[in-house]
């Protein structure tokens, strides 16, 4: 039952969900609404400062979870050489554009946003061993934003 000021709601103007206050259907209401307020918050970062330990191993498990499914989605062995101890698997970017694409989006959420990637066909993305990764390096002289050292590689002497 709507109110008796609005035949339906002001927000979104539709008659099918029902009304929950100030002249708003559900969803307006729920969208309306801040998601958590100040007290809310300061017990959400209470709780995380107390069980930090219990938050790591969440956070752990997610991230796992999300490689385990990466790694899959990719084979699960080096695209160069077939090797597949998981611990050496590095995802890699074909074009070598992996600096272009950490300043477009930063290093948080990588895994998923190679998973979707990955989910919309684009072939951005592959697994090598941390050999072949390194082989792909230096043949395609990828040295990072400094460059190369004088003299080819660095040997630690100035």
């Amino acid at each position: 039952m709507w109110s008796r000021s609005n035949l339906s709601c002001v927000s979104c103007r539709k008659v099918e969900y029902p009304h929950k206050g100030h002249g708003l259907c559900v969803l307006c209401y729920g969208r309306s609404k801040k998601r958590y307020n100040v007290s809310t918050k300061k017990t959400l970062r209470l709780y995380r400062e107390n069980n930090r330990g219990k938050m790591a191993t969440i956070n752990r498990s997610y991230s796992n979870r999300l490689r385990d499914k990466l790694f899959a989605m990719l084979g699960d062995v080096c695209a160069s050489c077939g090797f597949s101890d998981r611990r050496a698997l590095q995802i890699d970017h074909v074009n070598s554009d992996g600096a272009e694409d950490r300043r477009l989006n930063g290093n948080k959420n990588k895994h998923l946003l190679v998973i979707r990637s990955l989910e919309l066909g684009e072939k951005r993305y592959q697994l090598l061993c941390a050999n072949c990764n390194w082989i792909k390096r230096h043949e395609r002289q990828e040295w990072g934003v400094t460059g190369p050292k004088k003299g080819g590689v660095h040997n630690g002497q100035d």
